[in-house]
Formats: C-alpha cells, sequence, structure tokens
C-alpha cells in the first residue's frame, strides 16, 4: 500500500513546519516463528512513535520515542492497550470475513493490512482492498471479493460517514507544540479505534 498526501490537510504542526500522522497496522492468520498475529505502528514523519504487537488479547502498546514515553503515564498506555487489543478483535474478524469472500480455506496463510491518517485504505494478501474517499463517502473496491465489503457497508449507511468522523477527530486533537527558545515538546494525543469490521 501507498499514498501520497499534500502537507496542509493534516493537523499536527509545529512551529514550522507540519508533521505526517499516520498508522500501519497488519494481521496475519499463521504467524512465522517470532512474529505476532497482529502489529500496529504509529508513524509522525516517518519516524515510529507506538508499536503494539499481540496475540489472541496478548500484547502491550509501547512507546517509541522520549517525547511519547514522557507524556503518557501509566493510565494511558493501559488505555492505548485496550485499544489495540480491540483493532486486533477486528481484524481478526475481519480477515475471516474476508478469506470467505474468496473462498479460501483456514489452512493457508492471510494477511490484511490497514493504512490510515487522514485516510483510510485496506489491503488484502499483497493487494488493494478497499479504500475510503472521504470527499464522496463512498468506497473504492479493487476486485470483486472487496465488493462484498463495499456492499456490506454501504448497506449499512452511516459507516463511511463514522470512518471519516474517526479520522477528522482524532487528526484534530493530535496538538504538538514545540517552542524553539527551550527545545521542549508538550503533546496531546488522542488514539480512537476505528468503530467497525471489515
Amino acid at each position: 500500500l501507498s499514498i501520497t498526501y499534500p502537507c496542509g490537510l493534516l493537523t499536527l504542526w509545529t512551529e514550522a513546519t507540519c508533521s505526517r500522522l499516520y498508522y500501519f497496522t497488519t494481521g496475519v492468520t499463521r504467524p512465522g516463528p517470532g512474529a505476532s498475529e497482529f502489529t500496529s505502528e504509529g508513524y509522525v514523519d516517518h519516524v515510529q512513535f507506538v508499536r503494539f504487537a499481540g496475540d489472541g488479547g496478548r500484547g502491550r502498546a509501547e512507546p517509541r520515542t522520549p517525547w511519547i514515553r514522557d507524556n503518557g503515564g501509566r493510565e494511558y498506555w493501559d488505555q492505548e492497550t485496550e485499544i489495540f487489543r480491540s483493532g486486533a478483535q477486528n481484524f481478526r474478524v475481519g480477515l475471516q470475513n474476508i478469506m470467505r469472500y474468496y473462498n479460501q480455506s483456514k489452512e493457508g496463510s492471510h494477511t490484511i493490512q490497514g493504512l490510515y491518517g487522514w485516510f483510510m485504505q485496506y489491503g488484502y494478501d499483497g493487494r488493494d482492498y478497499i479504500a475510503l474517499d472521504k470527499a464522496k463517502l463512498s468506497w473504492t473496491a479493487a476486485d470483486a471479493g472487496a465488493l462484498n465489503t463495499k456492499r456490506k457497508w454501504e448497506a449499512d449507511g452511516t459507516i463511511a460517514k463514522r470512518y471519516k468522523g474517526y479520522l477528522e477527530v482524532a487528526n484534530t486533537l493530535i496538538i504538538i507544540n514545540s517552542s524553539a527558545r527551550v527545545n521542549t515538546i508538550s503533546i496531546v494525543f488522542v488514539h480512537l479505534s476505528p468503530p467497525i469490521r471489515l
């Protein structure tokens, strides 16, 4: 999955430049040795600041940079862990649904990936699967299997709006204030879980 996005559409700002926030999430049916069923990593300007890796309800959100580690207490990391665990469960169910759409058995190894920031895009087994067009509040399905998800979400009638709201709120609530004079960063960070399953 790859995406190009203009800086002006994001709401992460330092004094002189805007920053890019995105999450990359992966769920697999049969992880290899030392790998997890579910991983999610958050990035600001291509620098990883948070990571979660877990299987079957286990795992813990971990800070990856000093600025997030120093600004999040135990309660924050407990909350983040629960959000990521919920995301892992959603991916697990979504992966099972997609395998059914393609008439695939549980014996094979399959992967679902999500990439989102102010955008929302999913891939399955190394190919594009479905993406949100926020302007039109519609879904772009990459193939016949993804049409099942598109039909399901469009029949609901609220999912595109909920995803759009999630993306806008999540990005609006991220505020970075920096001061070049004192070389410090203060951060207010809110991570919201996507509201639906594939």
